[in-house]
């Protein structure tokens, strides 16, 4: 099964105020080393609104994080990361049929991302610890932002759709692994076969 990893607004203005955002950023990080390591496809999604307007210092996607020439960048201007952007269509283009999701802000565009994906034919992937909200206002009050993570993490955990594949993994259970060597025929270039768990389907 062909998969890609989807980083989501993981950008200045949107990781400043982030704990553990050091943390987070290495994760990701590693993730991305291990996806290219493995030829595997690496896409970008980047918010630009008022607070981030383009070409800004805070739209930039953080400096520890840098799309490779080739891999695809999409601008989005909604909270989801397939309102309006053609991503769904250019993941198809690529034969990708899993998306491994992580980034920023878990409670809005990540889990947007990711029910979108489901609604767009994708299994998806959720990161336990590759996601990051920031403390949350409400109306009762602050959530802090280990809270949501761990609600999210728990509403994907149960989270099913018909016909696809959802699962919850850390980071160190994501393993990227050769297309080749499970799927017969060719398939495009810069992509492969991400498997939690091991490397068997």
């Amino acid at each position: 099964m062909t998969s890609v990893l989807l980083v989501v607004d993981v950008q200045n203005g949107v990781v400043g105020g982030v704990p553990r955002r050091d943390e987070l950023i290495a994760t990701i990080a590693r993730l991305v080393d291990g996806a290219r390591a493995a030829g595997s496809l690496v896409a970008w999604v980047q918010h630009a609104d008022e607070d981030l307007p383009h070409g800004s210092d805070a739209w930039q996607i953080v400096p520890q994080l840098r799309p490779e020439e080739g891999e695809p960048v999409v601008e989005k201007h909604h909270r989801s990361a397939f309102g309006d952007t053609g991503l769904g269509e250019l993941l198809r283009e690529y034969g990708i049929e899993r998306l491994v999701i992580v980034g920023t802000q878990s409670a809005f565009c990540v889990d947007m991302a990711g029910k979108h994906a489901l609604a767009e034919g994708f299994d998806v992937t959720w990161v336990s610890d590759g996601h990051a909200n920031g403390d949350q206002e409400t109306a009762l009050g602050l959530v802090p932002d280990a809270t949501v993570r761990a609600l999210l993490n728990r509403t994907w955990s149960s989270l099913r759709h018909p016909g696809r594949r959802v699962e919850v993994v850390p980071s160190d259970e994501v393993r990227w692994c050769s297309s080749q060597s499970l799927i017969g025929g060719d398939v495009p270039a810069g992509t492969s076969v991400a498997i939690s768990r091991g490397c068997a389907p």
